[in-house]
């Protein structure tokens, strides 16, 4: 059985374009990539909404583009009034921030989308969710760039915000997430940092298969275990990488259980100070959780023989002493995969999968 770390630090994915096998061969688009053998045959490790997941298929069968992508911002859930609760979000503002996302850093999949939706059927009921994918302009996206150079800390140098949210286009990456891992079923556990950002990151990329035990009124029935542990907070003391209270977050994401965190978790001393030292202890404390949820996993005869991942969505200064490796520096959408193994002493390490 194979059990990979994945450590996530900034999140961007495009959705690669296949081929059904059925169904007249109807290709997966961006926007459309729930293969309908998944619906038909209810072997999609998803929660779907029945009466969307069959709008959706419908809908692509009579190429109504608009309806079945209408329907597959529907058929997750996690909406209330029209809104993603985890995102704060309309469905038409996420359908636009995902275009966008996808024009900027999948070109060439958005380009085989557009030519793939060139000719919808005129009975479409919702001509504006195809308009609004197909048509991002360069001034639309040269707005966002803008906005996001005034906005995410990061890039103005303004640490002063306290556990700043992402932005509109870091949730559109994010929500890329699962796409551009290969194999979203295989996720067994992730575990996440509690800052604003990470968990944005976690739900935007992965509530469509997180256990319903771990989401109070969403999730997958036998979806992946979700894992809030301090310990991956980011090293600093600044404002921005300091994290919120516990009754702040569960105001901003209902849907998650915080009950693991104090109402004071976020104050930077002893184990969780903003030194060397005490980033190394924590890090060290971290690899051995994940050296022994790897072997309970090895353990498991319910799991046995079965490929599974382990992702942990984390920060970049940390991500390098949890990688006890200083150099390294993942580029902008980066992503590396490690294996758990035992060093020095019965330590235990990571070791890059190349």
């Amino acid at each position: 059985m194979t059990c990979r770390l994945l450590v996530f630090v900034f999140i961007l994915g495009a959705k690669p374009v296949a081929t059904l096998a059925n169904d007249h061969q109807l290709p997966q688009q961006l926007f459309l990539d729930v293969p309908f053998s998944e619906i038909l045959e209810n072997a999609s490790t998803m929660y779907l909404a029945d009466a969307w997941s069959s709008e959706y298929v419908d809908a692509i069968r009579d190429r109504r583009f608009g309806d079945a992508i209408l329907g597959r911002y529907q058929m997750e859930g996690g909406l209330k009034v029209g809104v993603f609760e985890f995102l704060n979000m309309t469905i038409m503002d996420t359908i636009k921030e995902d275009a966008m996302g996808y024009k900027m850093n999948a070109p060439v999949q958005y380009n085989v989308a557009l030519s793939f939706y060139a000719n919808p059927n005129p009975d479409d009921g919702h001509p504006d969710v195809l308009y609004a994918v197909t048509n991002v302009t360069s001034e639309d996206i040269a707005k966002v760039q803008r906005l996001e150079e005034k906005s995410e800390h990061n890039v103005s140098k303004d640490f002063s915000q306290r556990d700043p949210a992402l932005t509109s286009l870091g949730l559109s990456q994010a929500s890329a997430l699962a796409d551009a891992f290969p194999h979203p079923g295989s996720i067994d556990i992730i575990f996440t940092s509690p800052l604003t950002r990470t968990l944005q990151t976690t739900l935007a990329g992965f509530s469509h298969i997180i256990s319903k035990q771990y989401l109070k009124n969403n999730g997958n029935g036998k979806g992946a275990r979700l894992i809030i542990d301090q310990d991956l907070q980011e090293r600093s003391d600044l404002p921005c990488d300091t994290g919120s209270k516990r009754s702040a977050l569960e105001l901003a994401f209902p849907l998650l259980d915080f009950s693991v965190l104090a109402e004071d978790w976020y104050t930077k001393d002893g184990p969780y100070a903003a030194n060397d030292s005490a980033v190394a202890a924590r890090a060290k404390k971290f690899r051995e959780r994940l050296r022994d949820t790897v072997r309970d996993i090895h353990g498991s005869e319910d799991l046995a023989n079965i490929p599974k991942n382990i992702v942990v969505v984390t920060h970049g200064v940390f991500m390098k002493h949890l990688c006890g490796d200083m150099t390294i520096d993942l580029p902008k959408a980066g992503w590396k995969a490690f294996a758990t193994a035992d060093g020095v002493n019965g330590e235990a390490v990571l070791n890059p999968i190349e």
